[in-house]
């Protein structure tokens, strides 16, 4: 679970330094309630 949080750490971090990053494009908006989603259903398992 903690490599998880790491990964998904990465991953938002990855995404906000994109040069068109705008956190309410449906785009940035999925991707960051996916990554929510599966950590989600990780700590449920």
């Amino acid at each position: 679970m903690e490599t998880f949080r790491k990964c998904k750490q990465a991953c938002v971090e990855a995404l906000k330094n994109m040069p068109d990053h705008f956190p309410e494009e449906p785009f940035y908006a999925r991707a960051l309630s996916e990554l929510q989603e599966i950590e989600e259903t990780m700590a449920l398992a």
